[in-house]
């Protein structure tokens, strides 16, 4: 049995630009809306800032989240950092 990190990598769920998500960088903090962008190489969800959409960004500027979870009316995963 091999034990690359592959292995132990969960797949991210396929989601559209501008889905609505929860997110926020420390676990006992309150969650915030943000709207997704795209996932980095890294498998962290990149969110435009301060609630803007790809319609409304200004200059493409987005942000890594540690904690994510997807809000858009039936729950599809959330990470489980630690």
């Amino acid at each position: 049995m091999s034990n690359s990190i592959e292995e132990t990598v969960h797949a991210l769920p396929e989601l559209e630009m501008d889905t609505q998500v929860l997110v926020k960088q420390v676990k006992d903090e309150y969650w915030t809306t943000r709207h997704f962008r795209k996932w980095s190489k890294a498998g962290n969800m990149l969110c435009f800032d301060d609630g803007r959409t790809s319609f409304t960004a200004i200059e493409d500027r987005y942000s890594a989240w540690k904690y994510w979870k997807v809000i858009d009316g039936k729950f599809i995963s959330e990470n489980n950092c630690k």
